[in-house]
Formats: C-alpha cells, structure tokens, sequence
C-alpha cells in the first residue's frame, strides 16, 4: 500500500505541474507571443531596468533574446506548452522536468531576484525536480514478486530446459 501512495503521490506532482505549464503555454500562443514578438521584447526590456539582474544574464538578454526575439518567443511559449504535455501525458517525463527547470532557472535569472522560499516559481522548481526524481520510474516500473533468497540460489541452480 505504501508503494501506491508515492505512485498516485507523484503523479498528481507531475500531472499538476504540466497543466500547469502547458496552460501558460498556450495562454502565450493564444496571447500572440507567436506572432508578435514584441511582448516578450517589452518583458525583457522591463526586466533589464531591474538592478539585480545577474550581470552575465543581462549581457546574455541584451546580445541573443533580444535581436532573435521571433525565435525566442516560439521557444518559451512552445517549450512551456511542450513540457507542460510531457509531465501531464508522460511522454518522456524525465526530459520535460529537466527542461522545465531549465526554463524555470532561466526566469530566475531574468527577474535577477534572489531566490525566496516559498514563491510560486520556487514551487515549479522544486515540483519538476521530483518528476525529474521519481516520476518515471515509479510511473512505469512493473510490479515485481519479491522472492526469499534461498528461492531465488536454488532456481539459479537449477540445469537449463532442453528445447
């Protein structure tokens, strides 16, 4: 019974996490992020007023996302909506938290605030490191009949079957 409660436990962790996501994915593509790049210019310009961004980030934000911000915006609105199905569906779970923390990290950066316990981005974080941990091998792992140890030596033991 213990074994359940942490596969429904994860689960739910997992499930939650990628609505949550690919909801926010597609609120962007809905929002026009697809089309019109310039929103998440506006949110980078904004953030870049901000004194605590991290300085190699700022130079990162300056230099790559905003020249490429059409290639940028397909990037976190599909990457977001993509991870989102990977942990809902569970299509390669293991891949879509990595990624998920990925994205989560680099909007840390971008805000440049210091990490605060307890704050919603903090939460994903730390949702997608347990998908990252135990979602896939407790999603798809079969139920296996533990043996006693004397079973298991005698049956190794035993001659092979003649075919």
């Amino acid at each position: 019974m213990k074994n359940k409660t942490k596969i429904w436990g994860i689960r739910v962790i997992q499930f939650y996490t990628g609505m949550a996501f690919f909801i926010h994915g597609i609120q962007k593509m809905i929002g026009g992020w697809l089309i019109h790049p310039s929103i998440l210019s506006g949110m980078i310009q904004y953030s870049l007023k901000s004194p605590g961004i991290f300085s190699f980030y700022r130079s990162f934000l300056i230099r790559i996302v905003l020249p490429h911000s059409a290639i940028f915006s397909v990037l976190v609105s599909g990457g977001e909506a993509a991870v989102g199905l990977g942990l809902a569906v569970g299509v390669l779970p293991k891949f879509a938290a990595l990624m998920g923390m990925f994205m989560m990290a680099n909007y840390w950066m971008m805000h440049g605030a210091p990490i605060e316990l307890l704050g919603l981005d903090q939460a994903y974080f730390f949702l997608f490191f347990a998908c990252l941990i135990g979602g896939e091998p407790w999603l798809f792992a079969k139920s296996q009949k533990i043996r006693p140890p004397e079973l298991k030596e005698e049956q190794d033991n035993l001659p092979a079957p003649l075919i």
